[in-house]
């Protein structure tokens, strides 16, 4: 039986294809055989040949623990997932990537203490590895890192993730590095870096090179994919939250918004001032053209006896494409508040 009566299922999926995602849930609910429909793989390859995907922004914070949130910003709502399934409490410090039009949790650790005892029951590092299918809304286990890993570098490069660096479950520093293909659910060993730094590392993937940024350090290496292996590098970039755009690294921090062009080579100039200011915990996120500041805390209070924490689930937006750059307040997040333990961008 077709999916609609008189038409090949074929030209049904092209239509299905351009309808927006927020309609997906609702026509799930039609019928078995539209639910598969809208659940296949085919499905996210014609939005791509339609030119019709979407960029939702994926958030978790401190608050409520292990929740993520989607944000739309066609029509400025966000949408609950269902609670991430780790067993690992408030899980932290781990890496994300988006690839195939699924969310990717990967690795991390916690420093979880039992309320009752006192006793600390977090773990330093794990090599569990989630997935999460928007369409389906549904998360599932992958294949494990080789190795378990915290603080690391984790960016999607060429069809795959790559992680490298990071501490261990003993809190050491690494310098192995691994890839994943998702589609065989397989990690393979790539070249190690150059260094290990025990505050950890992050990664951008700027001008079709992965670039791991070394905490606390001037130096970051950089890999083409390439059997060769790492090459140490220099850019001088700060060590602020930071979101890529074609050619452009854009940083963060609570009083301005910095714009290194020429894949980061180029002069750095300021494009614009902070948003209103936070007191840290802040996650950035990038979505055609515009910058999102999500969520932090801010301290009122100039003593301890009357010092406050406020959690926020404030997000402010800047449209780089204008003319005269100004952050605008868009919808605060429904149920996640506090510091921004994950913060990235999720193409469907």
């Amino acid at each position: 039986m077709s999916l609609i009566e008189g038409l090949p299922d074929a030209i049904t999926l092209e239509c299905l294809a351009r309808l927006p995602y927020s309609l997906y849930r609702s026509l799930c609910l039609v019928s078995r055989s539209w639910r598969d429909a809208i659940q296949s793989q085919y499905l996210f390859k014609a939005r791509i040949n339609a030119n019709s995907t979407e960029d939702l922004l994926c958030v978790s914070a401190f608050q409520p623990e292990n929740l993520w949130q989607l944000y739309d910003p066609s029509t400025d709502v966000w949408m609950t997932l269902p609670p991430h399934p780790s067993t690992i409490k408030q899980l932290k410090r781990f890496g994300t990537a988006c690839i195939g039009g699924n969310l990717f949790i990967i690795g991390g650790g916690s420093d979880g203490v039992d309320p009752n005892t006192g006793d600390r029951d977090g773990t330093l590092a794990t090599n569990e590895v989630w997935s999460y299918d928007p369409v389906r809304c549904h998360w599932s286990p992958c294949a494990p890192m080789l190795a378990a890993r915290t603080m690391f570098a984790c960016c999607s490069f060429k069809g795959r993730i790559v992680v490298a660096g990071g501490l261990n479950n003993r809190h050491k520093a690494m310098t192995s590095a691994e890839a994943y293909d998702p589609e065989l659910d397989i990690w393979v060993p790539i070249p190690n870096l150059c260094q290990a730094h025990n505050l950890g590392c992050s990664g951008l993937v700027v001008s079709g090179k992965v670039h791991v940024m070394h905490k606390g350090t001037p130096s970051m290496e950089v890999w083409d994919g390439g059997e060769h292996g790492w090459e140490i590098a220099n850019c001088g970039w700060p060590e602020w939250p930071a979101v890529v755009a074609g050619e452009k690294v854009y940083f963060v921090s609570h009083g301005r918004v910095e714009e290194w062009g020429d894949g980061g080579r180029a002069p750095m100039k300021v494009v614009g001032q902070g948003p209103e200011p936070r007191g840290g915990g802040f996650g950035v996120g990038f979505i055609r053209g515009k910058l999102f500041v999500v969520g932090g805390w801010n301290i009122s209070g100039m003593r301890r006896s009357n010092m406050n924490i406020e959690l926020l689930a404030d997000v402010d937006m800047l449209d780089l494409g204008e003319e005269e750059l100004a952050w605008r307040r868009v919808a605060p997040m429904t149920r996640c508040r506090g510091t921004v333990v994950g913060c990235t961008s999720l193409r469907i």
